[in-house]
């Protein structure tokens, strides 16, 4: 199977992905979209509101489903590139990581949760630095602005 035919498979099966980058200022950024596959090719173009000071580069994917009680979990990450192209934003995959049937809970929150806090502490204590504050005063005017121009 082609990367081609994985992502169409994976966009048929997740119509909305969230997609996870870095800002303008460094800090993580992350929102729902809906990636739509080019034709004939493995770029997925990604409509985004223009007040989302993102930045070009790294950047990641998540498609995921669970049942009412967040079981019978389902993911697909699609790790890649982000290039602004005019008003629409590309990305550019590179690695999928398939994670099927993941339904036991402490297993999630041990992945989802506990390894990424454990990963940044040890990242920031190796290159001292502080624990960033979050300005969620301006996350929420974001939230906002992306609200009303979706």
């Amino acid at each position: 199977m082609t990367l081609h035919d994985e992502l169409a498979t994976i966009l048929e099966e997740y119509p909305s992905a969230v997609v996870s980058g870095v800002g303008q200022d460094g800090y993580p950024l992350s929102l729902r979209c809906n990636p739509i596959l080019n034709h004939g090719s493995t770029i997925l173009n990604i409509q985004l509101p223009a007040s989302l000071p993102l930045a070009e580069g790294d950047a990641s994917l998540l498609c995921h489903s669970h049942n009412e009680q967040l079981f019978d979990l389902r993911s697909v990450t699609i790790e890649g590139r982000l290039e602004k192209a005019g008003d629409i934003w590309q990305f550019h995959p590179t690695k999928v990581t398939q994670v099927m049937g993941r339904s036991r809970v402490l297993e999630f929150i041990e992945d989802v949760i506990l390894k990424p806090r454990r990963n940044t502490r040890k990242y920031l204590a190796k290159a001292n630095l502080p624990r960033p504050k979050i300005s969620w005063a301006r996350l929420k005017v974001l939230a906002k602005e992306s609200d009303s121009e979706v």
